[in-house]
Parts: structure tokens; C-alpha cells; sequence
């Protein structure tokens, strides 16, 4: 069987993500590694005891659009990676994943030496180039919904750079003879790219600076290293996750009326769920999965 640690962030819905932590603690093989953002300490008292679930004692604030979640998502790759524990495979979950197929370790052992990420190049010429090219006030990293004055600016400074203009360049520039690449933070790597990841990120100090300042840097960050070093052979552009639809910046809820699409998927897990807005859709999931584990 596949030996496999989830890196798991939360920050709300306790009881939800107690409900993803019995669909992932199946068996012995499995460990699952939690970060509980700063500013939401309280809810640990609230997850269940498993001898498998281990709740970091280092925290970090995380926020939507700061190097917070980068810092987040470090602190559980060292600290699966100084577990002592030999996975074959890490990876990466938010409190509001679920899964939604069984048959992942039957996937993951024919593809030992696969990486599984969703990867797209971007061009210095890119407006998403912009991310790290800019050194972004704290203010306009964060989460905003509607017509707000820091959307505003940020996509101006956007349309900035791709007009050729940079007014607040980033003292810490991604040397010409790397290129830049975006994706999801969710992704699945064998255990031997993760210490590769933070073998590279000691050996190389300038790297984080490139990327401490810049905008949504989680998204960035992984796909640019693994993208650059002999690793990216191995990459399959597939993050064996469902993500829904985006609005305003982050992904739609799921409700009753998605099930059956996510039912036909191909793929094992999907996000964003809340129970709060649709209980049903998540019951829905937590059910089959459970009640398949013997299967």
C-alpha cells in the first residue's frame, strides 16, 4: 500500500473538518499533518484525537494573497519531512476538500514517480507576472468582495506592468534563466520531490525573498521550483482535485445540485464545501467515502 501524509490548512467549520479527517485516517499507512491559522487557535480543542493526526504547534497567521499560506504550507512540508517517517507521497488539503472517490492508492502506486500539480507557464510579458515583479502593499493582499479602492489598485497596477510601467518594483527579482509558473496549492508529490523542495529553498536563501512581497505567492511558489529542476518530467498537469467554478477570486460553494457532476469526475477529491451553506452535498461524500473504505 501507498504510505501517504496529508498537509492539511484550516481556519473554520471544526466540525467539517473532522468529517475530511475520517475520510482521510482509513489506516496505519496514512498520517495527516494540521496547520490551524493563528487567528483561529480556538478550534483545536474541537478536531478529534487520532494517533495519526498531528496538530502543529507553530503557527502563522494566514491570509488570503500574503506569504503567509507559503509559510503555512513550509511548516508542514518540514514537518513531515523531519517526522522520520519514509511516504511515499505528500500531499497538500484545505479544511473544506472532501473526497469524493475512493481508488487513490490503486491510482497513486502505478504512478510512483509522478508529480501531480496543475501547471501553466507565465511569460515575463504576463499580467500574473506581475505577482512577483511588484513589491505589493500589505493592503491590497488581502480578500476582497465587491468594488473595493484596493481591487481597484491592484488590478491597475496590473494593467500597469503589462503597459510596460512598474511603479513599485520588487527589489528581489526571479533571475532571467528562470522561468515563472502558476497553479493551484493543491498537489500531490512524491517524497522525494518534497525534499528536494526544501533541500533547494536552503540552498537557495535568495528564492523566498523573490517571492515574500509579491501577490498570491502559494500559487507560485511549488510550480516555479519543481518547474525549474530536473523534477519537471515527472509533472502530469492534474491536481486530482474538482475545484468549482470561481467568483470574486476564490471558488464557489457546492450545494445538492452538484452532486452529480462530482459523482461522474474523474478525479478523488474536490473543494469548496461548507457545511453551513449545504449540509446535504457534504453528508453526501462523507457517507460514500466512509462506507467504502472496506472496499
Amino acid at each position: 500500500m501507498v504510505k501517504k501524509a496529508y498537509l492539511l490548512m484550516i481556519h473554520k467549520n471544526p466540525e467539517q473538518v473532522n468529517f475530511l479527517l475520517h475520510q482521510l485516517i482509513d489506516d496505519d499507512m496514512t498520517d495527516v499533518y494540521i496547520h490551524v491559522n493563528k487567528l483561529s487557535e480556538s478550534l483545536i480543542d474541537k478536531l478529534i484525537k487520532h494517533k495519526n493526526i498531528y496538530i502543529l504547534e507553530d503557527r502563522v497567521e494566514v491570509h488570503w494573497g500574503d506569504i503567509g499560506i507559503t509559510d503555512a504550507m513550509l511548516l508542514l512540508l518540514k514537518t513531515a519531512l523531519n517526522s522520520g517517517k519514509e511516504y511515499d507521497f505528500i500531499s497538500f488539503k484545505t479544511g473544506q476538500d472532501l473526497k469524493i472517490n475512493y481508488g487513490l492508492d490503486d491510482f497513486l502506486e502505478d504512478n510512483k514517480e509522478s508529480i501531480f500539480m496543475d501547471v501553466k507557464h507565465i511569460p515575463r510579458k504576463n499580467p500574473r507576472f506581475a505577482h512577483v515583479a511588484l513589491k505589493w502593499p500589505n493592503f491590497t493582499k488581502r480578500l476582497y468582495d465587491g468594488i473595493q479602492p484596493a481591487r481597484i489598485l491592484r488590478v491597475s497596477l496590473i494593467r500597469l506592468y503589462q503597459m510596460g510601467i512598474n511603479p513599485i518594483p520588487n527589489p528581489n527579482k526571479l533571475p532571467e534563466n528562470f522561468e515563472l509558473f502558476w497553479g493551484r496549492t493543491h498537489f500531490t508529490i512524491p517524497f522525494r520531490t518534497a525534499r528536494f523542495i526544501i533541500e533547494f529553498l536552503n540552498e537557495n536563501s535568495w528564492y523566498y525573498d523573490v517571492f515574500k512581497n509579491g501577490l498570491v505567492a502559494d500559487e507560485l511558489f511549488f510550480q516555479t521550483i519543481i518547474m525549474n529542476s530536473k523534477y519537471e518530467k515527472n509533472v502530469v498537469n492534474d491536481n486530482l482535485t474538482y475545484v468549482n467554478k470561481f467568483q470574486n477570486n476564490h471558488p464557489m460553494l457546492f450545494s445538492e445540485e452538484d452532486i452529480e457532476k462530482l459523482e461522474v469526475s474523474s478525479k478523488y477529491f474536490a473543494r469548496k464545501f461548507d457545511c453551513s451553506f449545504d449540509e446535504k452535498v457534504v453528508k453526501h461524500f462523507v457517507n460514500k467515502i466512509t462506507s467504502s473504505k472496506s472496499k
